[in-house]
């Protein structure tokens, strides 16, 4: 699955940051993230109907790997081009948490069915001119064609096209 996102939507238009006073903050609003000193209060909230929820983004396909193809998931290393120039690279063992966390967090709250899909992301290392990665690609600006690679399971290539949403018809 190539997890597209729009940085321009998410950051523009569907995230905001909230800072708690120090007499309402209470530890289970920052266990999950890593705080940057005493007074660092700031809660990041992203919303992302837009920012990946756009039509076309969140390509996959056309096959589904099952859990007795891959002997450690954790451990599948991520490659990404435009048009040719690869982006960024990464690997699974980059993860905050593991596939397996992941499922089981998820299954406490939800009814997962066979074929159900995570997509994780990545964590964004790096290549060449990209030292962000994906974060120096920006889609509101680019077109051709995007591919991404994980390892033993195979590459995906998807085109980046624009389409006016304005206009009359």
């Amino acid at each position: 699955m190539n997890d597209v996102t729009s940085h321009e939507m998410k950051l523009g238009m569907d995230s905001v940051a909230v800072t708690r006073p120090p007499e309402i903050w209470s530890p289970y609003m920052s266990a999950w993230r890593n705080a940057h000193g005493e007074d660092d209060r700031d809660l990041y909230f992203v919303y992302h109907a837009r920012s990946k929820g756009a039509d076309t983004f969140g390509p996959c396909g056309p096959w589904l790997t099952t859990a007795d193809e891959i002997p450690d998931p954790n451990n599948l290393q991520i490659r990404a081009w435009v048009d040719g120039e690869q982006f960024a690279v990464d690997n699974t063992s980059s993860y905050r948490f593991t596939i397996q966390e992941v499922i089981a967090e998820a299954s406490r709250f939800f009814t997962l069915e066979p074929g159900d899909l995570f997509s994780f992301g990545t964590t964004a290392r790096g290549v060449g001119r990209f030292p962000h990665a994906h974060r120096n690609v920006d889609l509101s600006e680019c077109t051709g064609t995007i591919e991404i690679e994980i390892e033993g399971l195979g590459r995906l290539a998807n085109p980046v096209v624009h389409v006016s949403t304005s206009g009359s018809g």
